[in-house]
């Protein structure tokens, strides 16, 4: 029999806390609080092992989202803590983490030049050590976490929904997040908000995309849904910086009005059964919108000309925010090109429904159960074995789910996606420590036939060793946010024999557009899978298979150092010809290659 390959999941945390020992009952209120307010933390009994202290170190930072430093008086007279302190900075800041310091002096900063070395770039808060402060700073820090959390199992959720088929699903998805999403952008300030429109606008986009012409009751309610919706962002044209000179916003102001009028065109169209669509009356005439288009297009115009934005020169908006502003003309409407009219379908005479077959009774009974699943919560209550329990039911509703994108049932592939994202939520409230083992829940998945890897084409394959796992995850979540699919194992493959590990890999590998390499040590290069991975996607590129396909490396920022200062020669030669990004930039470039 193959040997299992274990795909290492390792416990993430939001926060890894960094303290003196003797002010580790401070620290131990922070964390409770922080516990308060659902964030997981490697804080003050993490370390079980003293005689491993470094290693533990290295992989609670790695594993986390955050380093937060509590700089006492203690702390500052500690030449260990000071190590210790630039090591973790060091670490964190490599990997684009974010660094969090809180001081209870606010003299210590001032007074310590190595504190105003290593501190300096980060925002520092200032913190009594009381229980009321503990509750204060974990109110501050909380939500960013929380936020994040929140997004990424959004687009996680979104993705599964596409990916099944429920189109329906997602739209309603996308509209019950835009409606809240709004309210952020109207409280974001005047730049803040530029990276929430655009965040916006690629919804609005995947909203239309989803549009099905299907005239049946729960299409009229959604299309209400999708009326609403339109309504709630239309109102942002009415924030100040709409009325500013900002190209940007002059150029999101026309974008807003297009996708309006467009949402609002296949709402009405499912709304009245096509009628409206095919010129009984004219409810949604192109010729009001250029109207309502005009004055943003005369001061676009003016704009672009009195500052000469698209010269090389002009500094005053960055190379994302000139594409941005250079694509506004696809939203531009004109009286020569309305908006293609989509076909209405041939009425047929209703027809007997056929017998359902002895699968969909099944499959039906299966809907039933679900929905009366949530009184199975109410049973499990405060059960030492809960977080077992969760977790087998988890593994049932991922086979379920599997068997139903087989057959294309798309309404029972909907309700075990949410029933499986309610579990895990579920599941995250339980303590970490009763989780149940990665060598049972190996047993669980084999029992239940979960063997097999996901299948499908990828935008992106992320290529990682273990140790990196926090970055690759990372732009794993990056990606599902810009509405990419990439493969990344640790979320795309169950556990499962060599032979099969080695065969989703090469289907993934296949499947794959773009390839992204991530390293935050060279020699991490010529680890098996690494170095398998790498060379077989180069060569479908050489070889012609993977056509306008790119190879990316995203390395720390140490590594970058190495392979600049070394003209690429510390890279096996066949890789030297990569794009090379660092961790902490990525984000603003890779979306170019990812096409």
């Amino acid at each position: 029999m193959d040997e299992i390959i274990n795909i290492e999941r390792k416990t993430t945390y939001d926060v890894y806390l960094n303290y003196s020992s003797k002010d580790r009952e401070f620290a131990a209120m922070i964390e409770r609080e922080l516990r308060n307010n659902g964030l997981t933390v490697f804080g003050v009994n993490a370390i079980t092992d003293p005689g491993n202290f470094a290693q533990a170190i290295t992989e609670g930072i790695k594993a986390s989202r955050a380093l937060l430093p509590i700089i006492t008086e203690n702390y500052i007279k500690s030449t260990w803590c000071i190590r210790e302190l630039e090591y973790a900075i060091n670490l964190a800041s490599d990997r684009a983490k974010l660094i969090l310091p809180v001081f209870t002096d606010t003299n210590a900063f001032s007074s310590s030049a190595i504190l105003q070395y290593l501190l300096s770039p980060y925002h520092c808060t200032y913190a009594r050590q009381t229980e009321d402060e503990a509750k204060r700073i974990a109110a501050l820090f909380a939500p960013m976490f929380v936020n994040n959390k929140q997004k990424n199992t959004f687009y996680t959720k979104l993705s599964e929904y596409v990916q099944a088929g429920a189109k329906a699903r997602a739209s309603e998805l996308i509209c019950d997040y835009v409606s809240e999403f709004c309210k952020i952008i109207e409280a974001e300030t005047f730049e803040g908000a530029k990276t929430a429109l655009v965040e916006l606008f690629a919804l609005l986009e995947k909203l239309i995309e989803l549009y099905d012409s299907d005239y049946s009751d729960a299409a009229r309610d959604l299309a209400h849904k999708k009326n609403d919706t339109a309504f709630v962002f239309y109102r942002l044209l009415e924030l100040p910086a709409f009325k500013s000179h900002d190209l940007f916003y002059i150029s999101a102001a026309l974008r807003l009005i297009y996708y309006y009028r467009e949402i609002r065109y296949d709402a009405i169209d499912a709304m009245t059964s096509g009628d409206l669509s095919f010129g009984i009356i004219n409810a949604v005439p192109i010729s009001e919108y250029i109207e309502i288009q005009r004055p943003y297009i005369e001061r676009f115009t003016d704009e672009c000309e009195k500052q000469n934005v698209f010269c090389l020169e002009s500094l005053r908006y960055s190379a994302e925010e000139l594409a941005f502003i250079s694509d506004t003309e696809r939203f531009i409407y004109t009286e020569l090109e309305p908006p293609a009219i989509p076909q209405k379908p041939i009425e047929k005479e209703p027809e007997e429904e056929a017998p359902q077959s002895r699968d969909e009774e099944i499959l039906c009974s299966i809907a039933s159960f679900m929905r009366e699943g949530n009184k199975l919560f109410d049973l499990i209550g405060a059960d030492n074995n809960a977080s077992e329990f969760i977790r087998c039911l988890i593994l049932s509703y991922e086979r379920l789910k599997a068997y139903c994108e087989v057959i294309g049932e798309k309404e029972i592939c909907a309700e075990c996606i949410d029933r499986i994202h309610e579990l895990k939520a579920r599941l995250e409230k339980e303590e970490l420590s009763d989780r149940i083992s990665e060598k049972a829940n190996d047993g669980i998945k084999t029992l239940l036939g979960l063997t097999q890897p996901k299948s499908g084409k990828f935008d992106l394959f992320i290529c990682h060793k273990s140790d990196d796992a926090d970055i690759a995850e990372d732009l794993y979540f990056f990606m599902k946010r810009n509405m990419k699919e990439a493969f990344f194992d640790k979320e795309s493959l169950p556990e499962m024999s060599e032979s099969q590990y080695r065969k989703a890999i090469m289907q993934a590998l296949d499947g794959s557009k773009h390839f992204v390499v991530v390293f935050s040590d060279l020699s991490y290069l010529e680890s098996y899978w690494v170095n398998l991975e790498m060379d077989i996607f180069q060569s479908e590129i050489d070889e012609g298979r993977k056509k306008d396909s790119n190879f990316i490396m995203i390395v720390t920022n140490s590594v970058y150092e190495q392979i600049i200062s070394s003209n690429k020669s510390v890279l096996p030669i066949g890789f030297r010809r990569c794009e090379i990004m660092r961790v902490e930039e990525y984000k603003t470039k890779i979306l170019n290659y990812i096409k």
